[in-house]
């Protein structure tokens, strides 16, 4: 077992860590130009709103904002969407979007907010609009050197760990496929999968919809509706996929099928589809 330290002090960050590390290994580690752009902060700064803060509508023109949630919460607003937002999280505004958001009337969020741009920002646009991220370095931002090259050093700090949420994301978006096929019924709630793996209901309902592009009810729905059609294929009765697949009479079984199917499920059971 051996430890060690990388010093980033120029990046604001000293790295260490324990690592087993086999001294008779040798390896080398590359890294090419064109993988690591700039990033231009172009302002910063943080607020703690009063009660019921309002920020009326902002337009970003060729350039990013992150607005990271210290404590408190708020709500932001894109494209007629409403984002309920809480300390831990981040909203991404991306360049010619168009937002507001507002502070809770209790409970008024208290937040960092930098603005910038470079084709290293590109990374976060399959990110969700609000997601979970580090805080440190936006506190680093403005506890620290009000220089362009600290204030730089700690932007690459973030949007790294937010283009490496990504690969978390995807891991997300697979357990919650999983949950659901895995299930005998297939008849799970949104609430269910939200406990089961501990999430924002918000979060994990708009990170769903930007990887599958169908929201997490029209999921389950149709898979309930596959296994459906399985149990029908294999001779089972209508009523008998209806109360296996849990769906509370056979008409809203029915119903559902024929929304999802094109035809009513007794014509699907004996080939007419």
């Amino acid at each position: 077992m051996s430890f060690f330290c990388v010093d980033f002090s120029w990046l604001g960050v000293v790295y260490c860590s324990w690592e087993v590390i086999d001294v008779n290994e040798n390896f080398d580690i590359h890294f090419f130009g064109d993988t690591v752009c700039e990033l231009r902060p172009l302002s910063y700064g943080h607020r703690r709103c009063e009660r019921g803060f309002f920020r009326p509508i902002e337009i970003n023109t060729d350039f990013y904002i992150l607005h990271y949630i210290a404590s408190g919460k708020g709500v932001f607003e894109k494209n007629g969407v409403s984002y309920p937002v809480r300390g831990g999280q981040v909203f991404i505004s991306r360049p010619y979007e168009v937002f507001n958001f507002r502070g809770d009337d209790s409970d008024p969020f208290h937040y960092i907010w930098v603005r910038f741009m470079g084709k290293s920002a590109t990374k976060l646009d399959t990110l969700p609009t609000v997601t979970e991220t580090d805080g440190a370095p936006f506190f680093n931002m403005i506890n620290g050197i009000a220089t362009e090259e600290y204030v730089t050093a700690q932007l690459y700090l973030i949007v790294n760990a937010l283009s490496h949420t990504s690969e978390k994301h995807s891991d997300y978006v697979s357990v919650i496929k999983n949950y659901v096929r895995d299930h005998e019924t297939g008849n799970v709630t949104v609430e269910e999968i939200r406990t089961h793996l501990n999430l924002n209901r918000q979060y994990m309902s708009t990170l769903f919809k930007s990887k599958t592009g169908i929201s997490l009810q029209e999921y389950i729905i149709l898979n309930r509706i596959e296994k459906a059609k399985l149990m029908l294929s294999r001779g089972f009765t209508v009523t008998e996929a209806a109360v296996h697949c849990g769906y509370s009479s056979v008409y809203a079984f029915s119903k559902a099928f024929k929304r999802a199917v094109g035809s009513p499920p007794t014509e699907f059971r004996y080939g007419k589809n």
